[in-house]
């Protein structure tokens, strides 16, 4: 939660609170972690877990679902993030979303975020696929009406570490819960 001591923060010289997802609330638990199960230090991307009185007793009817999600007494989201100097937890994508080139982790959202901050791009959503020189790569489709895919390609060299292809599409499919469609996305992307 974001309280009015934090909005008041965000709208003077902490602007970047706004894009915090905000503190646990009281009897709530979150640590971000390796895959190992490690917590991570401030700055750096690990697993959103989570321990609560409130956290599910597990999946109906799925014990393999809930023995992946529910280890050692906490909820391992599936979510990636990052806490800053101050404790505020920043999202950064999805463990399924990552994309693993030349060895290196790069996370879906802040791909996403670079894009998403051009003027003519309303919405973005990557997609990882195959890459034979990098062994990984992103394909990002955005809503970007009016611009070409090359003009955004140009747009973002040096603002993203990973080797992207641009698909600029007229509305983004989205999931019953309003989420970007990455399967019917995924199901999308060009093949080389």
């Amino acid at each position: 939660m974001l309280g009015p001591a934090d909005h008041a923060a965000a709208t003077g010289d902490r602007p970047e609170l706004l894009g915090s997802v905000g503190r646990p609330l009281p009897g709530v638990t979150v640590e971000l972690r390796t895959p190992q199960g490690n917590p991570v230090a401030p700055g750096e991307i690990g697993e959103v877990c989570v321990k609560s009185a409130s956290v599910m007793p597990g999946y109906w009817s799925r014990p393999e679902l809930t023995a992946t999600a529910l280890r050692d007494g906490w909820l391992h989201t599936g979510d990636l993030g990052r806490f800053d100097d101050h404790g505020y937890p920043y999202l950064a994508g999805r463990i399924k979303d990552i994309i693993i080139a030349n060895g290196c982790n790069h996370y879906a959202g802040p791909i996403e975020d670079a894009l998403t901050s051009h003027p003519a791009v309303g919405e973005a959503a990557v997609v990882a696929v195959p890459d034979d020189h990098t062994g990984g790569a992103a394909h990002v489709f955005v809503v970007a009406p009016g611009i070409e895919a090359n003009e955004l390609l140009d747009w973002a060299s040096g603002r993203l570490g990973v080797p992207v292809t641009i698909t600029v599409i007229d509305t983004m499919p989205t999931t019953a819960l309003g989420k970007p469609g990455k399967k019917e996305l995924a199901r999308r992307t060009p093949r080389p």
